[in-house]
């Protein structure tokens, strides 16, 4: 009997050593060339708005800014907040006039008391970056300032890859440089988990739209844990 169990245990396992692992946050920064830009203008006019909002819009196409790149920004008085939603002009032409009239409920400001004064709110895209510096002086020219300018890239899932790859390629050379440190070697990831994305779009004041270093930055950061062979 004691012969038997002897057998057993012999032919059990022998448990492994707990699987060593390193675990290192990477960080990435990816740059581009600003490939768009975005600014916004308010227009305050009472009843001749209407004129003053064709000139305008006609104005921008003839730089090649379509209908669908100029977007009508509300707040909508059924929402109940601060939150604004915007409706590309090239939309509001095929849009059913009762489907309108919360818009133009939106638009209207002031009290019963007092005569209706009406503001309207634009986003303008513009994607001939060449363009952009004659557009801003037009548009000031007109005694419109332009707020909220700022650059951005076309493609921002690719930007984001590429800040991601950057952090995964950063996270191996920590890792392998701690791995020599122990005298292991990396294996496979055990880990990954992303830390999200940061997008600086760069925004300032028309002064500096001569300037030739602007630069749109996506920031990633990735937390790796490798396995030490």
């Amino acid at each position: 009997m004691k012969q038997f169990l002897l057998l057993i245990l012999f032919a059990l396992p022998v448990s492994s050593t707990a699987q060593r692992t390193i675990t290192v946050i990477g960080n990435g920064t990816a740059t581009e060339k600003p490939e768009i830009a975005t600014f916004t203008i308010t227009l305050f006019r009472s009843a001749q708005i209407a004129e003053s909002q064709d000139s305008l819009i006609l104005a921008l196409q003839s730089f090649g800014i379509t209908r669908s790149d100029i977007e009508l920004v509300l707040k909508m008085p059924s929402a109940g907040s601060d939150e604004e939603e915007a409706y590309p002009l090239s939309l509001l032409q095929r849009t059913p006039k009762r489907a309108k009239e919360p818009i133009e409920e939106a638009l209207k400001i002031g009290d019963d008391t007092k005569e209706k004064e009406y503001r309207h709110k634009y986003r303008i895209t513009v994607r001939n970056m060449k363009n952009l510096p004659v557009i801003i002086e037009m548009v000031n020219e007109a005694g419109i300032r332009e707020q909220d300018l700022a650059f951005d890239v076309l493609d921002r899932n690719a930007f984001e890859r590429k800040a991601m790859q950057l952090a995964l390629e950063n996270a191996r050379m920590r890792a392998e440089y701690l791995a020599t440190q122990v005298k292991a070697t990396l294996g496979e990831v055990d880990t990954i988990q992303d830390s999200g994305a940061d997008r600086n779009l760069f925004r300032f004041k028309s002064s500096l739209l001569n300037e030739k270093d602007e630069e749109v930055t996506e920031s990633a950061t990735i937390h790796v844990t490798y396995n030490l062979k």
